[in-house]
């Protein structure tokens, strides 16, 4: 159950709160940190709070992260032809057709503007469709070689998960979706 809060409405910083309210905001978060781990959860208006102050940075960092994200995806074509060489030229069309084209796409909708809780969830979706491509390469290649494709499982949870820093819930649900994958 989310709390209430008496926190100032449209302010533009934080750093406009008086002491009082932030003791109060410091109260109210080691309040939810003390609470039963189950429904840990901030008060509705300290998450806006939250989100107002790091969403500029974190549509730049998400923004840097993807592009890094669509390269090291990109690359994995290299790996495709050594490993998996007969699906090389179904992994270019599928990587250079579909899949770039969703990593631009994505950034293009994180710059223009869109929730925060969209923005996440889209993030968090964007990596289960690239592990299920690995999935489907791996799956499908009749090349002996495919059972060295399991890391590329391994770096795409790893690098969801540390470098773009994806929501909890995200972090637990993608390698759970593509755990059963690379069994």
């Amino acid at each position: 159950m989310r709390q209430q809060t008496n926190l100032p409405k449209n302010n533009p910083s934080v750093t406009e709160f008086s002491r009082g309210q932030l003791s109060t905001l410091a109260e109210q978060v080691d309040g939810s940190l003390n609470a039963n781990f189950r429904h840990l959860c901030f008060p509705d208006e300290l998450e806006e709070v939250y989100v107002r102050e790091t969403n500029p940075m974190r549509i730049q960092q998400l923004t840097m992260y993807l592009f890094i994200a669509m390269a090291i995806y990109d690359f994995f074509l290299i790996t495709d032809f050594t490993i998996i060489s007969d699906m090389f030229p179904l992994a270019v069309v599928i990587r250079a057709g579909l899949i770039t084209p969703m990593f631009l796409g994505l950034v293009a909708i994180i710059r223009r503007g869109i929730s925060a809780s969209t923005r996440e969830s889209l993030v968090g979706i964007m990596t289960i469709i690239t592990g299920i491509t690995l999935l489907y390469f791996m799956t499908y290649s009749q090349d002996p070689n495919r059972i060295f494709y399991h890391p590329g499982f391994l770096l795409i949870v790893i690098f969801s998960n540390i470098v773009m820093q994806t929501q909890f819930r995200i972090a637990i649900i993608s390698p759970a979706v593509k755990l059963p994958e690379g069994s």
